[in-house]
């Protein structure tokens, strides 16, 4: 996760920086990294996000696979995660009846 942060953060700069902080959205990073469905971002959007990745690229080079990889680990981290809680909820149901 600390690997994560440290890319994030990079990408959140490169995007404030390019977009704006109120034009850079993490929704739209994603789907432009093709993680989540596009939803409601119209095509401007995704291709302005994945510009924001070109440009980080060009600082950094290797961050759009860096932060890919470290985005797919954290969700399978975090549903993992759910997973454990999802089970410890029903086996303490279990034993509270």
């Amino acid at each position: 996760m600390l690997e994560y942060e440290e890319v994030y953060q990079n990408v959140l700069k490169e995007g404030a920086k390019r977009l704006g902080p109120n034009l850079f959205n993490l929704g739209a990073l994603f789907a432009a990294m093709g993680l989540v469905e596009r939803g409601n971002y119209d095509e401007t959007q995704i291709e302005n996000h994945r510009n924001v990745l070109k440009w980080a690229e060009t600082t950094d080079s290797g961050i759009t696979d860096k932060f890919t990889n470290t985005c797919k680990l954290a969700l399978a981290t975090f549903a993992s995660l759910r997973g454990d809680v999802e089970t410890f909820f029903v086996e303490n149901q279990l034993i509270v009846k």
